[in-house]
């Protein structure tokens, strides 16, 4: 689960980091604060069900179940806050982080590629 978890991770920071390259010039737009995280749902939608697939040794079940619902409820928060410019601009000037608590529980797994460790 490690091996393969944190190549599935480290997917998700190499789409991350790609979505971010886009250079907008100025202050973005809700509009394109909106499809930023329109792009960042589809991203931790599919990891999320690429990481729900995977088999998971007993010895740690636990954490990694937890790991996979706080990401599927941040990625809901993020999709939440993509259905409107507004929203997407509320959540993105925001401290809040919807995957916090995910990062928190991969660091403690040991998927450093998916935690807060990165």
């Amino acid at each position: 689960f490690l091996v393969a978890g944190g190549k599935i991770c480290k997917g998700i920071n190499t789409k991350l980091m790609k979505i971010n390259e886009v250079q907008i010039e100025g202050e973005p737009t809700p509009a394109q604060q909106q499809q930023f995280l329109i792009d960042v749902t589809k991203i931790f939608e599919d990891a999320t069900k690429e990481l729900s697939g995977l088999e998971v040794p007993s010895e740690g079940k636990d954490t990694v179940g937890a790991f996979i619902a706080a990401m599927k409820k941040g990625t809901a928060e993020i999709k939440a806050a993509s259905q409107s410019p507004e929203a997407a601009t509320e959540l993105l000037s925001s401290s809040r982080d919807p995957v916090e608590k995910a990062n928190v529980l991969a660091d403690k797994y040991g998927l450093t590629e998916c935690g807060a460790q990165q």
